[in-house]
């Protein structure tokens, strides 16, 4: 009888462990992250002000690399974007943002977000124009949607190298 209860006990254990640890894990699958910019900042296809913002990786498929950014409460989406992955050597324990300067007033462009313990990244896809300013403000390349599309499994890419100047 006294193994019966056991069984039982653990079978319940096993049973609540695995409902909860779905919940748990939630923002480890689409990577949400709240962020506050304290200055206006650019996203492609438009500039944001200053505020606070979530940020999540659309589930799709493997290949997740689409970013929706919503309203601070998470009701209103903002915009939905085209990334490509980004590398780094090391992962850290916290979120971490890169931003590509630009030239004069112009606020500067949302570059890459790594969510943190992941050494990989979303790296943002600007437009062609943008993406020839900055990768010339940068002095970097920059990738940029060659269609417009928002199906990853028909986009294209294009890449802008800034000129060597010696």
């Amino acid at each position: 009888m006294k193994i019966v209860k056991t069984a039982l006990a653990m079978l319940a254990f096993t049973f609540i462990g695995a409902t909860l640890a779905p919940a748990a894990r939630a923002d480890e699958w689409n990577k949400k992250t709240v962020m506050t910019f304290s200055q206006s900042f650019e996203i492609p296809g438009r500039i944001l002000p200053a505020g606070t913002y979530i940020l999540k990786v659309v589930g799709m498929r493997s290949d997740r690399h689409m970013v929706q950014i919503f309203s601070t409460d998470g009701t209103q989406m903002i915009a939905t974007i085209l990334t490509i992955p980004n590398y780094r050597t090391e992962a850290t324990n916290y979120t971490v943002v890169r931003f590509a300067e630009r030239s004069g007033d112009n606020p500067e462009a949302l570059k890459a977000w790594f969510y943190p313990g992941d050494k990989s990244g979303q790296e943002f896809i600007y437009r062609s124009q943008s993406s020839v300013q900055l990768s010339v403000a940068s002095k970097k390349p920059v990738v940029a949607p060659a269609n417009q599309t928002t199906d990853p499994n028909t986009a294209e890419v294009q890449v802008f190298i800034p000129a060597r100047t010696n």
